[in-house]
């Protein structure tokens, strides 16, 4: 029996690892289909998963092109299981349903930044650059790739980046406003917290944007090329969402193209200016609903 080609047994580690490491995968098979919670055993597999990854680049000459993206999900999937282990402690969630939602939500989200620190410390012992790395604001009248909606007409980001926001931004709008149900009665509290609530989405902006395309796409790229790249991560993105704002097999796949129109725009103006400017208008909109939440209904 043949083996596979050495470029397919890489994609096909990248993949299986990428979507079981540092992902929500593992966590929501437990929950939805085995009806378990709180188990540590999603977490693990997520260690293990690129754990292997990482082992198997040391040991498999066609994993070695992988060896970064192994041990960046690896010191990642470390810290979301530290945060996973602060979450279910019965004393932070007694705190975070006893608090107002714009606080509990802003510091559940802040709390992104274990992983970031971690993710950081390997990108500068690897010596990678910030060019590298998209941590710079790049050409933001870059021409966009990407078609305009419901046409075949390219355009630049600063044209496509407006539509996107105002698009995605209503979107969120009609979802959140049917699942958390916002109410007008809270709009003082949104107002008294809405400097936290611009920080939080700023901080969360970052971490995602650093998380799961500045320090995952340029460690990929070599080994799997431009499109697996760009799917694999922003596939990862969207499988965070399952449980997230929005959320479901809806917020998914919404997530995944957002993801995915972001990663292209890091590549197409070799920076984050337009990711992150984007990604922060919708997380305000997505802070700012969670405030107006009423307390009755609050589950983070």
């Amino acid at each position: 029996m043949k083996s596979l080609p050495k470029a397919a047994q890489a994609a096909a580690a990248a993949w299986t690892a990428g979507l079981l490491a540092a992902t929500s995968l593992p966590a929501i098979f437990w929950l939805e289909a085995l009806h378990q919670n709180g188990s540590p055993l999603p977490s693990l597999i997520s260690v293990a998963a690129s754990g292997l990854l990482l082992l198997g680049s040391y040991v498999t000459a066609s994993l070695r092109g992988l060896r970064l993206f192994g041990a960046m999900l690896l010191v990642e999937a470390v810290g979301f299981a530290a945060i996973s282990l602060v979450g279910g402690l019965p004393a932070y969630r007694a705190w975070s349903l006893g608090v107002p939602a714009a606080i509990s939500f802003g510091v559940a989200n802040s709390a992104k930044l274990v992983p970031v620190a971690l993710a950081a410390l390997l990108l500068a012992a690897s010596g990678r650059t910030r060019s590298e790395l998209y941590l710079r604001i790049g050409d933001l009248q870059a021409p966009a790739g990407i078609p305009l909606p419901v046409t075949t007409r390219t355009t630049t980001w600063p044209r496509l980046g407006i539509i996107v926001i105002v698009l995605v931004g209503a979107y969120l709008v009609a979802h959140l406003a049917v699942t958390r149900r916002p109410s007008s009665a809270a709009v003082a509290t949104l107002l008294g917290y809405f400097p936290l609530v611009v920080v939080a989405a700023a901080v969360n902006t970052f971490c995602e944007e650093f998380l799961f395309r500045n320090s995952l796409i340029p460690t990929l790229l070599p080994a799997l090329g431009k499109p697996q790249s760009l799917w694999l991560t922003s596939l990862r993105f969207g499988i965070g969402h399952f449980y997230g704002n929005p959320s479901g097999l809806l917020g998914v796949a919404g997530a995944t193209i957002f993801g995915f129109l972001l990663a292209r725009s890091m590549m197409e103006t070799g920076g984050s200016g337009w990711a992150w400017t984007i990604h922060f208008a919708e997380d305000v909109v997505i802070f700012a609903l969670i405030a107006l939440t009423p307390p009755a209904l609050w589950s983070p």
